[in-house]
């Protein structure tokens, strides 16, 4: 029950913040980049913010997931000999086009085998990412250390 408090807590403050964020850059004109994912550890300390990116290079086709692109923006962590890896979580989050409304966003299959492999080239070790479902709740995956 302990557990269950915090991660609420952590989860309360994270999508608080993530609100923050959203409210901190602009739309394109068609009203994308509603998706935001934050990298976080155990204690709500912030490491990283991604949105999602369409139209890169201006090719219609590619896109960059939230996900994805916080990874990009995590700086590597400092090894040291007693401690290899730096343990963190992930958030996603979804919102409407004026940024009111959770709605739905598991990550996809792409994105949690890119954050499960490349994290651990930048010394980092995801135990879960968060996200929405689509009933309104805080839900997680447990990413593999391997």
């Amino acid at each position: 029950d302990n557990i269950q408090t915090r991660q609420n807590i952590m989860l309360h403050k994270l999508s608080t913040e993530a609100a923050k964020f959203r409210s901190t850059f602009i739309n394109d004109k068609n009203g994308h980049h509603n998706i935001i994912a934050l990298i976080v550890d155990k204690n709500g300390g912030f490491y990283a913010k991604g949105v999602n990116y369409y139209n890169v290079d201006n090719n219609m086709l590619r896109t960059r997931h939230a996900e994805i692109d916080c990874l990009q923006q995590l700086r590597p962590f400092k090894r040291t000999k007693k401690k290899r890896f730096k343990r963190l979580n992930m958030l996603v989050v979804r919102t409407d086009k004026i940024g009111v409304k959770l709605m739905l966003s598991s990550p996809c299959q792409t994105c949690i085998k890119y954050v499960s492999t490349r994290a651990r080239l930048k010394g980092y070790i995801f135990n879960k990412i968060y996200y929405m479902t689509d009933g309104g709740r805080f839900d997680f995956i447990k990413v593999s250390s391997r």
